[in-house]
């Protein structure tokens, strides 16, 4: 990640900006596969450690100052069943009212 951070820092302009999201405060073992050809046990999608907002703080370099770094749920309410809306509805709700859980996202926006 430091190598790709630094060089997101190298290529980016001046007064440009940096936005990005990662799983915030992921159970990693929730997403653990293993390889039918060589057993190995390797993350879903390869992520490789878990942020909160602290220690995603903590990762950028010099150069790159942090404009927002928040919580987010990206809600896709399209192919919902009523029930699923609901329950989709409560756990917005409790996010509003800064009650946070699983599947959340955190947002970042940097600026160089």
């Amino acid at each position: 990640m430091e190598v790709g951070l630094k060089e997101i820092l190298r290529v980016l302009k001046p007064g440009g900006y940096l936005l990005g999201t990662v799983p915030s405060q992921e159970d990693l073992s929730d997403n653990e596969v293993i390889c039918p050809n060589c057993g190995q046990i390797f993350h879903r999608w390869g992520h490789q450690q878990n942020f909160d907002q602290t220690s995603l703080d903590n990762i950028f370099p010099n150069g790159l100052k942090v404009m927002v770094i928040k919580p987010k749920l990206f809600i896709s309410w399209r192919g919902l069943n009523l029930k699923r809306r609901v329950a989709t509805f409560i756990k917005l709700l409790l996010f509003y009212l800064d009650s946070h859980g699983s599947n959340e996202t955190l947002y970042f926006q940097l600026r160089k």
